[in-house]
């Protein structure tokens, strides 16, 4: 850098952190010596440090300012720095005593002032510079933050119809808002005996380290919706709040989650995280987003119970007709169902798979709707043509179900329950795994409770003697795997379903089907 004289009061010093401040051309000794001190080393070592954006704003020493600075000719090492300095008139003076000479006093007087107002817009423009960074940094975090928000609520909104397993989705929403909201805990609580879903009645689903115990949480839930019955609500309560304040040990955010404008559960989150640890309207907004879409899901829920409650139903009512047709057979769906549910979940089937087991179960006799009662309650030994006619029935009640799209799956049960493993069973002569799943399962059950059971034809057999007819059967009759998982259940239940349909248990209503 050209040294600019010392006709407009302004200098050039060279400074490096090996050798110091060294004079520039004009420049006086006697400012390199009055620079040339510890903390004045100090502020060019932060300048140099901070490269060509960094600068020192204000005196060096009193009555010499920084006007500008560039990087010396090493930029990759940040050690050497070209400053431009003005010197006040009066420092100037006594620094240069030739000065006094010349008439350029009063133009560094001009020049030390033009300094200082250069100065001033260089600062103001860095705090533009910064505040624009600072602006341009918040907009991004609140359109990542705005993302996520809107992430969140389309990835709970793919839950409305998950109806098959409610509380797996209860725990995959909660865990993606309290993610999301960075809070520290969140608890969904459904409560009892307020009409919601039979499946979520009652439940807590907890993510996080709540700060006190699940049992203290319910209660104090099911005092606040006595409170607070409608749905019209959303509440930030502070720690002076009696009922939730008291046991949350901080700020939280409640929104009800409603059926049919009545509170049936709600979401509970505190300890907020985050850049922002208050909670604000935009949490309020998005809780309250994510309440409305659970009431969606609940409405949904409901709607579903209550269509496999009537559905069920319906089939108990068939399944109980066909029962009726033969004394000596009532009960006899319901205990198959159960031995098939059982069954299933013996050889390792989830709960769902099982309960179509137990549909199975109940339906796997609606054909003999299509078999005269007198062949179904005949004494004694039946004819040709009379065992022709029952071994109708599974190809009856398939066509009577195939037609019924929820039944879908069950329908191999139906067909295949008097298949035997060797291939000698009817309808259709199938054997070892070519008989369906449903089929094999069925078999064993069916089976079971025909020799539990009176019978027009004969009495029933004594638990070791069914037991022992089903083991000797394995391997002809049933599927080796199912004869021998299901030699391990416990027939208590089936025990009592077996009183019921004889009449020596007490007078009470049937299981549901």
């Amino acid at each position: 850098m050209k040294s600019l004289g010392t006709q407009n009061g302004l200098y050039t010093i060279y400074w490096s952190a090996l050798h110091g401040f060294r004079a520039g051309d004009g420049c006086p000794d006697a400012l390199v010596e009055l620079l040339d001190c510890p903390e004045v080393n100090a502020k060019m070592e932060h300048v140099a440090n901070g490269g060509p954006s960094a600068a020192h704003v204000g005196d060096l020493v009193p009555g010499v300012r920084v006007v500008a600075f560039s990087q010396g000719s090493d930029p990759t090492s940040r050690r050497e720095c070209d400053v431009v300095v003005a010197v006040r008139g009066d420092l100037l003076q006594q620094l240069d005593p030739q000065t006094q000479e010349t008439a350029s006093l009063p133009m560094s007087e001009v020049m030390c002032r033009m300094a200082c107002l250069g100065q001033w817009a260089w600062t103001r423009e860095q705090d533009v510079i910064r505040a624009r960074d600072d602006l341009i940094a918040t907009f991004s975090e609140q359109l990542s933050e705005s993302y996520e928000h809107i992430s969140l609520l389309l990835y709970v909104g793919r839950f409305m119809n998950h109806v098959t397993n409610p509380l797996m989705v209860i725990q995959t929403v909660a865990q993606e808002v309290r993610r999301t909201m960075k809070y520290g805990w969140l608890a969904m609580v459904m409560l009892p005996d307020r009409g919601a879903a039979q499946s979520l009645a009652g439940s807590t689903t907890v993510i996080g380290d709540m700060p006190c115990s699940r049992h203290l949480l319910d209660r104090a839930c099911a005092e606040y919706a006595r409170v607070h019955p409608a749905d019209a609500w959303t509440r930030v309560v502070g720690m002076d709040d009696p009922t939730l304040g008291a046991i949350a040990q901080s700020e939280i955010l409640i929104e009800p989650v409603t059926h049919r404008g009545r509170t049936v559960g709600m979401v509970v989150c505190g300890n907020k995280g985050g850049r922002k640890s208050a909670i604000d309207s935009v949490d309020i907004q998005i809780l309250d987003a994510v309440a409305d879409l659970l009431g969606v899901f609940h409405d949904n829920l409901r709607r579903h119970e209550d269509q496999v409650a009537m559905f069920l139903g319906t089939v108990g009512s068939l399944t109980a007709a066909i029962d009726a047709k033969d004394a000596y057979t009532k009960g006899h769906s319901e205990r198959v169902a159960w031995g098939a549910r059982e069954l299933a979940l013996a050889i390792g089937l989830d709960e769902q798979a099982a309960d179509r087991a137990r549909l199975a179960g109940l339906l796997h006799d609606i054909g003999k709707i299509g078999v005269p009662e007198s062949v179904l309650t005949k004494k004694g030994r039946l004819t040709e043509g009379e065992f022709d006619l029952i071994k109708r029935h599974p190809r009856i009640g398939f066509d009577i179900l195939r037609g019924i799209p929820s039944l879908e799956d069950v329908l191999p049960g139906v067909l295949h329950h008097h298949e035997r493993w060797d291939g000698k069973g009817y309808p259709t002569g199938a054997a070892g795994e070519e008989i369906s799943l449903l089929g094999r399962i069925l078999a064993v059950a069916d089976v079971f409770d025909a020799l539990s059971s009176d019978r027009a034809y004969r009495k029933a057999l004594a638990r070791d003697q069914v037991l022992a007819e089903i083991e000797r059967s394995s391997g002809t009759h049933f599927d080796p795997r199912m004869a021998r998982a299901f030699l391990g259940l416990d027939f208590s239940e089936f025990d009592r379903l077996l009183r019921l349909g004889s009449g020596e248990g007490p007078a009470a209503q049937r299981p549901a089907a």
